[in-house]
């Protein structure tokens, strides 16, 4: 569905090629030891959860980064001490099937806030024994930062130097906005857009950069202003665009889903602050970008397609137990303890299986010890 009617980003991959090449090490700062408080073989005290609800919990933290541009943050453990993990846990189950690390996998970046720098490094605090292939978790460690140079590859795309637009394509001509609710070719016919006032259909140009939500972290890329969409018209036999013709476009909406290899499953995200998707049109710029043909193939094809997997969500952000934060829910079980909800997949093959999963809160006014929340089949 499209409403002609501010704009959220969607950027669904960022490339940065990072190169080890001609890097030196400057000096080692060695910071205090770190201990982990584990509330649960799956759980310790300011966990994070980048891939959601249910995966593997981050270690996170930063540290002021008072180094020049030239200079990147590389993070190393000394005095790791492990353990094994309590398998007989009941909360251990919610991640038992997660591919485990061979070893502590660190990443690190670099985060601006308030002109400020930061040096932020994560890991999943588990590991294989490679001795026992034993599931370990880390207990304690002391964070170990070296300042490294950065080579000359690796600066050109860092958050240094990056570039910006000297004012958004916004700023000048005439502009119409346009909301969608979901991600999928959008069509807009030529009358639709006589009706909103374009006077040469032709020269039509769509900008925006999709619905995904924005990440949280300043410092990951990001486009710098609305990026030109490509667009196809279909011109009808005359060639021309006129009544009867339209245009079409790849529109991204707010709902942003991902494959997880691992429990080979999809799994949906919904942009938490808007429910639409923006895009922007205008006919000033003159002609833009158009969806390019490509040529016949006469190569022999090695793979059939005849089936792919369909997925849909019934999700709606209304209840907030905290009344604060980010974390929302939709229905409230109290007296009526049943709900349905009807999908339709047209084209299903019948017998094949269907993977249902749902996200359940329980809140109770006492806390003990001993409390329980169990789902059941059936």
């Amino acid at each position: 569905m499209i409403r002609i009617h501010s704009c959220n980003f969607r950027i669904f991959t960022t490339l940065v090629f990072l190169t080890w090449l001609s890097a030196s090490v400057s000096f080692a700062q060695t910071t205090q030891p770190r201990q982990i408080q584990w509330m649960s073989a799956a759980a310790f005290t300011r966990a994070i959860y980048p891939n959601g609800a249910g995966t593997l919990p981050f270690y996170s933290e930063r540290i002021l980064w008072n180094e020049n541009p030239s200079q990147k943050p590389e993070v190393f453990f000394t005095n790791a001490q492990f353990e094994p993990v309590n398998t007989d846990d009941p909360e251990w189950k919610k991640i038992s099937e997660s591919a485990f690390p061979n070893g502590i996998e660190l990443t690190t970046s670099l985060q601006i806030e308030r002109n400020q720098t930061f040096a932020v490094y994560r890991f999943i605090p588990y590991q294989k024994n490679p001795a026992t292939g034993q599931v370990e978790r880390l207990l304690s460690f002391t964070p170990e930062i070296r300042s490294v140079t950065r080579p000359a590859s690796e600066l050109k795309t860092s958050n240094s130097v990056r570039q910006y637009a000297n004012q958004s394509v916004l700023a000048s001509g005439k502009w119409y906005k346009i909301q969608i609710t979901i991600s999928g070719i959008q069509k807009l016919t030529y009358a639709d857009l006589k009706k909103i006032g374009i006077q040469n259909p032709e020269n039509v140009r769509i900008y925006g950069n999709g619905g995904s939500q924005l990440p949280f972290d300043s410092g990951n890329n990001r486009a710098d202003d609305l990026l030109e969409n490509p667009i196809y018209f279909e011109k009808g036999s005359d060639g021309i665009f006129n009544d009867g013709d339209f245009m079409v476009f790849y529109g991204q909406g707010t709902t942003t889903w991902k494959y997880d290899a691992t429990k080979k499953k999809f799994s949906h995200r919904i942009h938490q602050f808007s429910d639409y998707t923006y895009y922007f049109i205008t006919e000033n710029l003159g002609p833009g970008k158009k969806v390019t043909l490509s040529g016949s193939n006469t190569q022999t094809p090695q793979t059939t397609v005849t089936s792919y997997a369909a997925y849909d969500y019934r999700e709606v952000d209304s209840l907030n137990l905290l009344k604060s934060g980010r974390q929302w829910c939709w229905k409230h079980f109290s007296i009526q303890l049943t709900e349905g909800f009807n999908f339709t997949f047209p084209h299903r093959i019948p017998g094949e299986p269907v993977k249902v999963t749902a996200a359940l809160w329980a809140r109770s006014p006492r806390t003990s010890p001993n409390s329980r929340f169990y789902l059941l089949n059936g």
